[in-house]
């Protein structure tokens, strides 16, 4: 039983190191994604918009931030709340900063298609030398910034797991219970060892009823 305990200790405890290091991770890779739309970052990169640097920096540096707070105090289901925000920073700023979310948004409204007297099957020559540097691959810079917000979304049900196999969580045995536990077990041994005739039913009654008197429920 003891054995059992430090096990389950031991697991918990490495849960929440993990749970830790999970939330930090994410909001380091957020602040990282922060910084990257302002300068590069070496190995990593930047992040860039069709219009410049927005304000879209300093929320990723400030979720980032609460993100920690979060973690520190061990509050983990509100990474779901920063998490989420940075996703939808994220996902606001690629539909209407950078050159991928204009094609899709020309894509969606039409834009894509022959306008502007272009003939048939000409494509407006705005759009078409847009998506000729577009740029379709993915900046390392975008993709720590999504990874990080990924880490943050998850890293709550890391911690309701470590809630859910906390000791104080799994049922407690009576003491009542605990003797009727024990008294059925030797009740079982007594009556496996009368039926293998070790013992004749006088011994087996006068055993029964000492094992019966011998611990009064509570």
């Amino acid at each position: 039983m003891a054995d059992d305990v430090s096990l389950g200790d031991a697991a918990s405890s490495a849960l929440q190191v993990v749970t830790q290091l999970a939330g930090y991770g994410g909001s380091l890779c957020l602040f990282i994604g922060g910084l990257s739309t302002f300068f590069s970052i070496p190995l990593i990169g930047q992040i860039t918009y069709l219009n410049g640097p927005t304000g879209s920096g300093f929320l990723y540096l400030l979720v980032a931030g609460l993100s920690v707070y979060i973690t520190y105090t061990s509050r983990f289901f509100l990474l779901y709340l920063s998490g989420g925000l940075a996703a939808v920073m994220m996902g606001f700023d690629i539909l209407n900063g950078t050159r991928i979310g204009y094609v899709m948004q020309m894509a969606l409204g039409g834009g894509l298609s022959a306008s502007m007297g272009g003939g048939s099957g000409s494509q407006d020559p705005i759009v078409s030398g847009m998506m000729q540097n577009a740029g379709f691959t993915i900046p390392t810079a975008w993709m720590i910034l999504a990874g990080g917000i990924f880490i943050l979304l998850i890293t709550p049900s890391l911690a309701q797991k470590k809630q859910d196999e906390k000791p104080g969580n799994q049922p407690v045995k009576t003491t009542r219970d605990q003797i009727l536990e024990n008294r059925m077990r030797e009740l079982d041994n007594l009556i496996l060892i009368y039926e293998r005739g070790h013992i004749s039913k006088e011994e087996f009654d006068n055993l029964k009823k000492e094992i019966m008197a011998r611990e009064r429920l509570k």
